[in-house]
């Protein structure tokens, strides 16, 4: 009994062991939950370095996405003013080779050929694309050797100027970053929109007087196939006065010998007070621009601050913002390279015995365009248009003939190389890849 009773009391441990037992118990859990709180805080910093450098790789793409955009942006507007000048001549460039875009964009191209990136045009080895490089800086003249800081410029070689793509690369502002980015481009013809006939010899939005000694050979298809149209207004206008007369192509010889319209006679080739079908916007009419944004169109043409440097034999699109007078006795334009002339808030005067082949548009972004003064014996192969809300203001001194000459309007309206284009972009053809 004694012995069993000295067991049972052995077995219990004193105060001071059980508070040790209990510290190491602690202690281990402590380790533990150190442990777990140390690995957290491991898996937590790479995970925000991670984030970080994420961050900071789409900030340099952004960079240098953006750097690229600028430079494939001055391509499109050198190309856009370039459209209708003769520095633009695809056919001249050079060759694309594989190494020269890989050498100069930053970060070189994925694709293996030029063929890779725009597409294989007759499905051959060779490349099918001329292309040459300019300086980003100012996209002026092409340079070579091609350098970082260049835009390319890529045609068909089968079919040079049907089809464009501008390529451009950049970097980011450490340079560790690059993309090259492309976009595809075409042209459009911009003039008469709208008309498949073209314009008649007169048109104005407002009143167009018909006073005076001239002759007016109408549109011959002007209100659709085989309906003449000598004068489209808004306004009412009155009856001819004087000697002013319209007449078909085949009777007139100097003069209209067999008259659609005449004095007192209002033909059915003059249509006025048309509120329902004349354009809201002359100039849209014309350019397929809105009058807010002419100066999109005026950027395409040669702007002079009036006809003083013009002569005889020129031709083009011209636009002048001051007066303009053609001299006696000259011809300007020509059936085959005609004349398109803006004239922009100013007064237009065409002198004795004069020849003007083209089409004569009188514009103020206000609605007020200038007069118009044709002296005697001067004839216009072509038609005159104006933005007038309240009157177009043509005065006749002297004999004027007004002739809308197919083959001039033709090579203005619809010539096998667009007189006026604007480019556009082509849809889906964007990418920062090549």
């Amino acid at each position: 009994m004694q012995a069993m009773k000295m067991q049972r009391g052995y077995s219990r441990p004193s105060g001071a062991a059980a508070a040790r037992q209990t510290g190491y118990a602690t202690l281990g859990i402590g380790l533990v939950l150190l442990f777990v709180l140390s690995l957290g805080t491991i898996y937590l910093s790479r995970s925000g370095i991670v984030d970080l450098r994420s961050s900071a790789d789409k900030t340099r793409y952004g960079e240098a996405l953006a750097a690229a955009e600028e430079r494939l942006e001055i391509g499109i507007a050198w190309m856009t003013v370039q459209a209708n000048r003769d520095s633009l001549t695809p056919a001249a460039w050079a060759l694309c080779t594989d190494g020269t875009i890989k050498a100069a964009l930053p970060g070189g191209v994925t694709s293996a050929t030029w063929d890779g990136a725009f597409g294989d045009v007759d499905g051959d080895a060779a490349d099918d694309w001329r292309c040459q490089c300019r300086q980003a800086s100012t996209a002026g003249g092409a340079v070579s050797p091609c350098t970082a800081e260049a835009v390319y410029l890529a045609t068909p070689v089968a079919n040079p100027g049907s089809l464009y793509f501008v390529v451009a690369g950049g970097h980011s502002a450490d340079g560790s970053a690059s993309v090259v980015v492309k976009q595809g481009l075409n042209f459009f013809k911009v003039l008469f929109p709208g008309a498949e006939n073209g314009p008649p010899p007169l048109m104005g939005a407002g009143n167009v007087p018909l006073n005076g000694t001239f002759n007016v050979v109408a549109n011959p298809n002007g209100g659709g196939r085989g309906v003449p149209v000598s004068l489209w207004s808004k306004s009412v206008v009155d009856d001819p006065q004087g000697s002013a007369k319209t007449c078909h192509a085949e009777d007139f010889n100097g003069g209209c010998s067999n008259p659609l319209s005449k004095k007192d006679v209002k033909g059915v080739d003059i249509i006025d007070g048309d509120t329902t079908n004349f354009p809201p916007d002359m100039f849209e009419y014309v350019f397929g621009v809105g009058s807010a944004n002419y100066n999109l169109i005026k950027s395409q043409a040669t702007v002079l601050p009036d006809c003083s440097t013009l002569g005889p034999g020129s031709s083009g699109f011209v636009w002048v913002t001051g007066d303009c007078t053609i001299p006696s006795n000259t011809t300007y334009g020509s059936r085959a390279n005609p004349l398109l002339l803006v004239v922009e808030s100013a007064d237009f005067r065409m002198n004795a015995n004069s020849t003007y082949y083209g089409l004569i548009f009188a514009f103020d972004p206000n609605g007020n365009a200038g007069s118009m003064t044709m002296n005697g014996g001067a004839t216009l192969r072509g038609a005159i248009l104006s933005n007038d809300a309240v009157e177009m203001g043509v005065n006749i001194n002297g004999t004027f003939n007004l002739i809308y000459d197919v083959p001039t309007m033709n090579a203005i309206i619809d010539p096998p190389d667009a007189f006026l284009k604007l480019i556009a972009r082509m849809p889906g053809s964007w990418a920062d890849y090549l």
